[in-house]
């Protein structure tokens, strides 16, 4: 993928209830995303799996991804706290800029990330990669580039089960 608006791969649920009488959740489980380049992705970020607070994604696996971002982001965009989806259309340009250029990851659990190589043009201020609300975080082989002074990747205080290699 080349020249890329807004996301690469963009993974979320939401809980419109548009149906007459539905009042579950969206789900989402097992999915597995592999041998993808993503080149010129615009500032806003590269890859973002969001699921709901009382019902997480289940089973995300993302394998062998590079991902190039435009880059630009500053400090200022490395505090934001992005919106709950909750009831809007799943739109990523709804919420706008995230605070990570490369991987934001929220309400997951079980997620997996393995041979994952990010890379700006301009220099970004942002971490490569953000979690929050993650049960189980296995990292394999990630390879962000990152600015001077500029942690490679944050953990919130609720992501447990963290595993990481190479």
């Amino acid at each position: 993928m080349m020249d890329l608006y807004h996301y690469a791969i963009y993974i979320a649920t939401g809980k419109r209830n548009r149906t007459p009488g539905l009042t579950t959740n969206s789900r989402m489980k097992n999915v597995l995303i592999s041998n993808v380049i993503a080149d010129g992705v615009e500032m806003m970020s590269g890859i973002q799996v969001m699921g709901l607070p009382e019902q997480p994604i289940e089973g995300v696996r993302l394998e062998n991804i590079r991902l190039i971002s435009k880059g630009g982001g500053t400090a200022k965009d490395a505090e934001i706290k992005p919106r709950e989806i909750g009831t809007g259309y799943l739109e990523p340009y709804k919420i706008g800029t995230l605070p990570a250029y490369g991987v934001y990851a929220r309400h997951v659990k079980g997620l997996e990330l393995a041979n994952i190589t990010t890379n700006f043009i301009q220099k970004d201020l942002r971490p490569a990669a953000m979690f929050v609300d993650i049960q189980g975080l296995e990292i394999d082989n990630f390879k962000p580039q990152v600015a001077d002074s500029v942690k490679a990747a944050v953990f919130g205080a609720d992501v447990s089960g963290v595993v990481i290699r190479n």
